[in-house]
Parts: C-alpha cells; sequence; structure tokens
C-alpha cells in the first residue's frame, strides 16, 4: 500500500478499515468504541470537498468515542482558514457542527502549524501559526467547545501567545487541568530558535507572573525546534525539543510548574534523554500515568531512520528498567516518519509509524511496556498492519 507524505496537500479523510486486529485496537483506543456501524463508508466517510485544498489535518479525540477534526482549509481562495468539525463514533457530525466544519478562524492571511489537544472537558485546544498579513508569524490558541463555537466565550479568531515581531512556528499546546493550557513554539527573536512557553488560563489569559511575551525554555547558543508537551499530572507541564546548542543532535526534557519555575531536581539546561551522531529529526511525547513521561524520537543514520523509546521519572531519572540510550522501536533498513503513540491503558504504549523498507509507504507498530520490555509476539522491528502496493 503507498502513503503520501504526512506534509502537503491531502483529502481530510476518517477511515476504519480491516487493517488487521492491532491496528484497529490502535484505532479504537485513540477514537472510537470496538463496534461494527453501517454509517462508515468501507472506504471512509469523507470530511471535506477537495475545493478546500485541506492541509495539516489534526484529530482531537473527545467523549464518548467522539473526535474532533480540524485542518487549514483554502476554500475561500488566496486566504486560508482554521476550521474544525465534531463527529460521533457511528461517522456522523455531532449536534451543533457542520459536516464540512465550521470556522476557527476567518483572519486574513495565511494560517500554517496547526496542533491540537483535549481540554480535559471533552473539547479542544487548537494552536496555529499566523501571519495576519504582517509579514511575520505569530502563534494563537483557540478554544473549541463540544458544544459548539456558537457563543464561544473565548476571543473570536484565538489568543496570541506572545506578540513579537519575529516568526514563531511549530507550535504545541496541552491542557493544565484547570481549563487552560500550555503553548510552546519555536522562537527567532534571538536570531536562531529557541523554545518558548506560554500558560493560557480559562478566561483566555496569560497566567499572573508568566511573561507576556512567553517564557524562554531555552534561549541558548544554537537551534533548539521543534517543542512536543504534555501534562505532568501535577499542574505543569513536560516540555521536549531537538537541541543543536553543542553541535551534536539532542534531545532535552524539560519540566516546568503551573507558576512558570522549573520543577525542583531538574537541570536548568533540560534532560539529555538521547545524543546522537547523525540526525535527530522529531519528538514524541506521552504522560506514563504515574507523572512520568514517555519520550520517543526519530534517529537519522545513514540510510535509515531508527526509532527509539524511553522512560523519564518526575525526578529527572531514567525509569527503573529502561536503558539510558533507549528501547528500540524499529532498526530495520529504510526511511520511516510520522511516529504516533498511544497509551494502552494496561500498562504499555502502542507506537506507529509510516514504513518504506519494502519501497511504498507501509504502517507498522509495535508495543511497549512501561517496565522497558517489548510485547514478545510481535516482530522486531514492528508488525506490518497496511503494507504492500496498491
Amino acid at each position: 500500500m503507498t502513503f503520501p507524505p504526512l506534509k502537503g496537500l491531502l483529502r481530510l479523510r476518517i477511515t476504519l478499515r480491516a487493517f488487521g486486529r492491532v491496528a484497529c485496537a490502535i484505532a479504537s483506543l485513540a477514537l472510537f468504541p470496538v463496534v461494527a456501524l453501517a454509517s462508515w463508508a468501507l472506504d471512509g466517510n469523507r470530511v471535506v470537498d477537495p475545493v478546500a485544498q485541506a492541509t495539516s489535518a489534526v484529530l482531537v479525540p473527545s467523549d464518548s468515542g467522539e473526535v474532533f477534526m480540524a485542518w487549514i482549509d483554502a476554500r475561500s481562495g488566496y486566504d486560508t482558514d482554521v476550521r474544525a468539525t465534531l463527529w460521533t463514533a457511528r461517522g456522523l457530525p455531532h449536534v451543533g457542527w457542520s459536516a464540512s466544519g465550521d470556522l476557527v478562524t476567518a483572519v486574513t492571511c495565511a494560517k500554517y502549524d496547526l496542533a491540537g489537544a483535549p481540554d480535559g472537558e471533552g473539547g479542544a485546544f487548537l494552536v496555529w501559526s499566523d501571519n495576519r498579513c504582517t509579514g511575520y508569524r505569530n502563534v494563537y490558541l483557540g478554544h473549541v467547545p463540544r458544544a459548539g463555537l456558537d457563543g464561544l466565550a473565548w476571543p473570536t479568531n484565538g489568543v496570541r501567545c506572545a506578540a513579537t515581531t519575529q516568526d514563531q512556528n511549530a507550535a504545541a499546546v496541552v491542557a493544565d487541568g484547570a481549563g487552560g493550557a500550555f503553548v510552546a513554539w519555536e522562537d527567532v527573536r534571538n536570531g536562531e530558535a529557541d523554545v518558548f512557553l506560554q500558560h493560557v488560563d480559562v478566561d483566555a489569559h496569560v497566567v499572573a507572573g508568566w511573561p507576556t511575551t512567553g517564557l524562554g525554555v531555552l534561549a541558548a547558543t544554537g537551534r533548539q525546534e521543534k517543542p512536543a508537551l504534555v501534562s505532568d499530572g501535577a499542574g505543569g507541564t513536560y516540555v521536549a525539543w531537538l537541541d543543536r546548542r553543542t553541535g551534536v543532535p539532542q534531545v532535552r526534557l524539560q519540566r516546568i510548574t503551573s507558576a512558570g519555575a522549573i520543577a525542583a531536581g531538574w537541570p536548568v539546561a533540560g534532560l539529555v534523554v538521547a545524543t546522537s551522531t547523525t540526525t535527530l529529526r522529531g519528538v514524541t511525547l506521552r504522560s506514563d500515568g504515574a507523572g512520568g513521561v514517555l519520550v520517543a524520537w526519530d534517529n537519522l543514520v545513514g540510510s535509515v531512520t531508527q526509532l527509539l523509546v524511553a522512560r523519564v521519572t518526575s525526578a529527572a531519572t531514567t525509569a527503573p528498567g529502561w536503558p539510558t540510550s533507549g528501547v528500540v522501536l524499529c532498526a530495520a533498513a529504510g526511511d520511516r516518519s510520522g511516529l504516533r503513540a498511544v497509551v494502552d491503558g494496561i500498562g504499555g504504549a502502542w507506537f506507529a509509524w509510516q514504513d518504506r523498507r519494502a519501497g511504498d509507504w507501509d504502517v507498522y507498530a509495535t508495543r511497549v511496556l512501561f517496565n522497558g520490555s517489548r510485547l514478545g509476539d510481535l516482530p522486531v522491528n514492528g508488525l506490518a498492519i497496511a503494507s504492500g502496493a496498491v
């Protein structure tokens, strides 16, 4: 089966197919109850028509198997907008939502780098970069309630997270557990990209004590880029990023409290989770359910993209039973991308990715237990759950 790259133009569809029991398990854990529903088409239910030129598709789980779908939409012409909709587990628009998406923002000019996360109350937070015809991009945060956008209490077109005149890109978001959210992004105000963080409360205001232009998680020489966020379960957040300050690519992790301070016991410059002699391309975070965090990354070595995961405790130490260098998810020949993770609720986490070991873009998955061991009946380099040229 041939898959397009994750970036670029796509026809946004939600598809439940018989890709095997492992694939169905991942889909159901992330989004839908395990039931067969006649309202789902075998080849997927169309969300938007091709005329919308939908890009940057984002899925955010809601309550009762429902799912938010959001994307950057070009149906209006030159300008791009952010649209979202909420669908039920039966593949139908939820009451209060249109099938092809309601406007989250329609301010003129272009939107970029859409991302989202659950708000903890059945709704979703969405973040994006937005140039608003100014010549530079700033990050905006929007709140999308489950009931729909009519009567939305938050500002129309989102909250500006940090008012600067330099580009802000690659935003990430996570709920703070109190109705607000943390937002991280790449920021070039100091020349090369640094990672900044903002904390917005339930009323769409910057939390007292936080800088209005954002908190510099790390403002150092060299690039700090591609931030990822996950809750620490105690009102704060973990933030990870790719760090190039030493000339050697690293994955670093920091824990920030709700007040904007580095958590006790954590290094000021962030904990080094991984170091590469070649190229690191991305980082993914998931909570381990015990106050710690799973940190997964992809490491390009020659023509081989390796996937690895580490588990770090709330005290900035490697979890017992885990190697300090991480557990290898896949080291097969070939390229791979789009690493995704979901905690399974029964002592482990599933990881899935696009994989080109056979020439076409296929989908593979594997499972790692929280004690650092691999599921023994799965292949060493992952199970093919959607493969073969089509």
